[in-house]
């Protein structure tokens, strides 16, 4: 089994200062997700579960409350926004 190599050392707009970077916005929020990302691999199954759960209502509930389209096919399907789902029985995505 081979070790993972480094990340990446993160570049920074200061032409003197070329370690630690100083990054702006953008990179910033790039590393941050690179560290979320690098921490949640390692997760127990149902930890990262949960939280793939919870952004999942978030979207459904954005697109029920936001885009027409979806609307007409939620209702369909049987979903209300706030309602606990449970997407082991399929429910959520009868058709």
């Amino acid at each position: 089994m081979s070790a993972n190599p480094p990340p990446p050392v993160p570049r920074t707009p200061f032409g003197r200062t070329p370690w630690p970077a100083v990054v702006t916005d953008r990179p910033a929020q790039l590393l941050q997700l690179q560290q979320q990302f690098a921490q949640s691999q390692w997760w127990p199954n149902e930890i990262l579960k949960q939280h793939q759960l919870k952004q999942a209502a978030k979207v459904l509930a954005h697109a029920y409350e936001t885009v027409p389209f979806y609307r007409p096919r939620l209702d369909e399907a049987g979903y209300r926004p706030g309602q606990a789902l449970d997407w082991n029985s399929g429910a959520a995505f009868r058709r």
